[in-house]
Order: structure tokens, then C-alpha cells, then sequence
């Protein structure tokens, strides 16, 4: 016999991840609860039988809210359906606020209403706190902030603490990794994280990729990591990279080369399924061991295709330069790291719970970035500036996005240590401020408390 019936909504892979997480424990907690649910890869591996999939839901500003505007009327009018044909218990709201609100609304308080991470709307929008209040049954909050926040407004909000110190965490040792990534511990690594959109990769990527040559022409032995979200085609990356730094597909005559091999493995099974010899320049009066650039695929045992690339040497330096494509790694990525150039979001926070000195980069689309930089209230962007109440993390937002300032601002943290030791200090206590670990079980307790 089904003990409960439960309908979870997200609508983009961060909350398709923490759904999946809050899902898995009420799985682990009442081994009988049937969970329906908006959701993709994450939430389908627990279980959940997915009614629709959240691919192409994910949008970033009004313009491309408008662009996709009907297929979101047609997924409210399914979802109200599919709530008359299940019945389920309750509804969980998990992130994806814009939508999400507006379905509470419709659902008016027929059946009960959970939110599990709350909408930012002491960021910009506030008057959705009214909504929240009217609308919402249950609201589970990941910031200790946010339950004083709804207490100004008479919500009780649940603090249950943050997620990610749960899910942060590589899956290779570090030096196998390395190992994997083809990358050494005697010269210094940089990852780029440049978000889980296509829009975000194409407008942040080519900024970080230019402030890494930047770098790279006061630290030659620099190496580069780029993590790659599986869902976003590896030409897109490889275009971005080629065109910005133009160090890709490139050959030059007169100079020794040696090979530097790109090459793809499936997961978990080391198998290379293909190779590409392209030429490289090693540093001069230097020998090195050939560059490997690897895609590596963590999430299933297909590889799609080759990422083989040439790699130059900016005319006037003969020296080795490679950006290795990390596919579906991004916590490898960060933890192989020594310095992170990341866009804001999720990735901010994860970032300094691994302690790892950052930046922050963000740009969006002229229009977008007009309509919304004043609604936001707070005075930093990055989530680990507003948990910690102070800049831990330079931000770079739309016009003050240039590569020769991040450069220069990433040298002067990277070459700093008295900087990074204070940092890392300050990265322990943001990680206090976060609540225990576990978060996703209390959620779920909560829940299944509720429910009773």
C-alpha cells in the first residue's frame, strides 16, 4: 500500500540535484512514498517516475522567459492536469521560483504546499513574499539569513542548512585526478567554471578564457581546466577558445614541436576511445611531458566525439598552453585547482566550501541586465559574499567584466599569501554559517512530519 504521494516541480539542473537529494531521503525514510516529479537525470536516478523533463526549461532573463513563454503556459496547463489525475498528497516547490509561484497560485491551497529553497526574494522582488505567505504551507529554507528574513513578515521558515556541504566533493583522489587531467603539481592550476547555460558559456567563457592568456604571460607554466556540463556540445567550448585566445587550430613553421595528444575516455572504465596527435610547444630549453587534453565523461560509458586541438604559443613566448575540457567533473575541476575564475551562481558557494580563492564573473544580455540590476537589493552578487556579509570574492558583473582587470586582480590574491591564508580562514567560517552537514535529511524529515 502507498503511504504518500508526492509531486515535486524543479526546472533546471541545480534543483533537479537538490530535488533528487530531498527525494532520496524520503525514499530512505518511508520506503513506500511514490514521488512523481518535473525533473531530469538527478531526480530519475532516485526513482521518481519524471512527467516531464526539465531539458530547454532553464532560462535567464525576461527575454528568454518571452521566447519560451508558451511552452511554459503549456507545461502549467500538464502540471494542473497531472495534480487532478495523481492527487497526490502534497506538491514541493523546489527553486525555479518564477514559475513555481505563479503555480502555487493556480493550486490555491487545494492540496498542501511545500517550498524547499526559497525563492532570493530578499535579494530583488519582495513583494513575492506575499505570495509566499499566502500560498506556500511549508517553507524550508538552506541560509540561516533566510529564516530571519520571513520572520519580518510573520513566515516561519525552517532553516535546515545548506545542501552542498553534502554533494561538493570530487570523485578522484586528487592525484589521480591529476593524473587523469594530465596536469602537474609543480606549476600552478586554474580552473574555469563558466556556468551550466549555453548563454552563460557563450558571454562569460570567452572573458575568462582571454584573462587566462592574461595570466598565463606572467605565469607561463599556468595550466588551465575548463569544466564542461554535458548537456552543452563540446564545439561550442572549443570555438569559444579557438576564437578568443587563438591558440587552437593553429600551427607555426620554424619552431621544435612536440605532440600533445587529446583524448577521450569513457566513465569509470579508463578506456581512451580515440586519439589525436596535434603539435604543441614546449617552453624552450625545457622538456616536458606531452600535454593531454581529456574530456572525461562521468555520467555515462558513451563518448561522442573527439576533442583533438592544436595547441601555440603566443608569438612572442615559445611556451606549452593547453585548456583541458573537463566533462561532468566540476568538482574535480575545482579540487585539482590552486585558483577558480567562476560565474556566479551555485558554483560560488561550492567553490568556497572546497576553500579554493576565487573570482567572480558574470554577463548576461544588455537588455536583461538593465531591466534587473535594479531590483537587486544586496550589495554583492556572488552567494558566498552575501553568506559571508563581506567580499571574499571579487566580482567582475557585466561592464566591469574585463579580462586585464581579472587578470591583474586573480595575480594579486594568487601571489599574495598572507591573503590566502586569511581567506582560507574566512572560508572555515563560511562554512559554519552553512549549518552541519546533512541537510537534505532534515529537509525530509520535516516534510514527512508535516505530511502526517
Amino acid at each position: 500500500m502507498i503511504s504518500k504521494r508526492i509531486l515535486i516541480i524543479s526546472g533546471e539542473p541545480s534543483g533537479d540535484l537538490q530535488a533528487s537529494l530531498l527525494a532520496a531521503n524520503l525514499k530512505q525514510l518511508d520506503n513506500q512514498i511514490e514521488i512523481y516529479a518535473v525533473g531530469g537525470e538527478h531526480l530519475k536516478k532516485t526513482g521518481a517516475q519524471i512527467i516531464h523533463d526539465i531539458k530547454d526549461l532553464s532560462v535567464l532573463g525576461l527575454f528568454d522567459v518571452l521566447r519560451k513563454l508558451d511552452k511554459f503556459k503549456a507545461l502549467m496547463r500538464f502540471i494542473l492536469e497531472e495534480i487532478e489525475r495523481l492527487k497526490p498528497e502534497a506538491i514541493i516547490f523546489v527553486d525555479f521560483s518564477g514559475f513555481n509561484l505563479r503555480l502555487a497560485k493556480k493550486i490555491n491551497n487545494k492540496i498542501k504546499t511545500i517550498y524547499y529553497i526559497s525563492p532570493q526574494v530578499w535579494a530583488s522582488r519582495q513583494g513575492r513574499v506575499a505570495t509566499i505567505k499566502k500560498y506556500i504551507q511549508k517553507l524550508i529554507v538552506i541560509f540561516r539569513f533566510e529564516h530571519d528574513f520571513y520572520k519580518k513578515f510573520g513566515i516561519e521558515a525552517e532553516f535546515v542548512g545548506h545542501p552542498m556541504l553534502d554533494v561538493g566533493r570530487p570523485t578522484l583522489e586528487k592525484q589521480k585526478a591529476l593524473a587523469e587531467f594530465g596536469l602537474t603539481e609543480t606549476a600552478p592550476i586554474f580552473a574555469l567554471l563558466p556556468g551550466s547555460r549555453v548563454s552563460e558559456v557563450k558571454k562569460i567563457l570567452p572573458i575568462m578564457a582571454k584573462s587566462a592568456s592574461i595570466i598565463r604571460e606572467t605565469i607561463p607554466e599556468a595550466q588551465f581546466v575548463v569544466a564542461k556540463v554535458a548537456h552543452i556540445d563540446a564545439k561550442i567550448y572549443e570555438k569559444i577558445l579557438a576564437k578568443q585566445t587563438g591558440l587552437i587550430n593553429q600551427t607555426r613553421t620554424g619552431i621544435p614541436q612536440h605532440t600533445c595528444r587529446g583524448a577521450i575516455y569513457g566513465a569509470r572504465n579508463n578506456t581512451t576511445t580515440h586519439d589525436v596527435e596535434a603539435p604543441f610547444i614546449p617552453p624552450e630549453g625545457t622538456r616536458r611531458p606531452p600535454c593531454r587534453g581529456v574530456i572525461y565523461d562521468a555520467r555515462n560509458n558513451a563518448t561522442a566525439r573527439t576533442v583533438g586541438a592544436r595547441f601555440i604559443a603566443p608569438e612572442d613566448k615559445q611556451l606549452s598552453y593547453c585548456f583541458k575540457l573537463i566533462e561532468s567533473q566540476p568538482y574535480d575541476c575545482i579540487n585539482v585547482a590552486d585558483f577558480v575564475l567562476v560565474a556566479s551562481g551555485t558554483a560560488t558557494l561550492e567553490t568556497a566550501i572546497m576553500a579554493k580563492p576565487n573570482v567572480i564573473i558574470y554577463k548576461m544580455g544588455l537588455l536583461n541586465y538593465m531591466l534587473y540590476r535594479p531590483m537587486i537589493k544586496v550589495p554583492y552578487i556572488g552567494m558566498e559574499n552575501i553568506v559571508a556579509g563581506k567580499m571574499l570574492a571579487p566580482e567582475f558583473i557585466q561592464f566591469k567584466a574585463k579580462p586585464k582587470v581579472i587578470a591583474s586582480t586573480v595575480l594579486n590574491i594568487f601571489m599574495n599569501k598572507e591573503r590566502l591564508d586569511e581567506l582560507q580562514k574566512d572560508f572555515r567560517e563560511l562554512k559554519e554559517r552553512l549549518g552541519p552537514p546533512n541537510a537534505p535529511l532534515r529537509a525530509a524529515e520535516s516534510i514527512l512530519s508535516f505530511l502526517k
